[in-house]
């Protein structure tokens, strides 16, 4: 296959920023006259132009749930530190209540 010399791509492309790509056949035909390329090849270009272009929109979309995700998952990362130094600190009042509790008892017990 060929390739396309940059006067044709420039006409391609300038076509399929005026036709909201899409070309009607009439278009397809004044457009392979002034290219010199055939209708198929020219209806081929507009379609790999909107795959390209529905790839890199799905890539985009894709990058922008990543960083969300990365984002999301930073932020229960911190929710977890926080969680896990209440949850110690919690552990050490408990444990100092606990012994306060007990040393009475044990002092009664010893007859102190």
């Amino acid at each position: 296959m060929n390739r396309f010399q940059p006067f044709q791509i420039g006409a391609l492309e300038l076509a399929y920023e005026e036709y909201a790509h899409h070309l009607t056949r009439e278009r397809k035909i004044e457009l392979a006259s002034q290219t010199g390329l055939d209708v198929e090849q020219i209806t081929c270009w507009f379609n790999r132009k909107r795959a390209r272009e529905r790839n890199r929109e799905t890539r985009r979309a894709l990058e922008r749930r990543i960083a969300e995700l990365q984002r999301e998952l930073q932020d229960r990362r911190r929710v977890e530190i926080e969680l896990r130094d209440e949850i110690q600190r919690l552990r050490q009042l408990l444990g100092r209540t606990a012994e306060s509790n007990i040393d009475p008892i044990i002092r009664f017990v010893n007859g102190y």
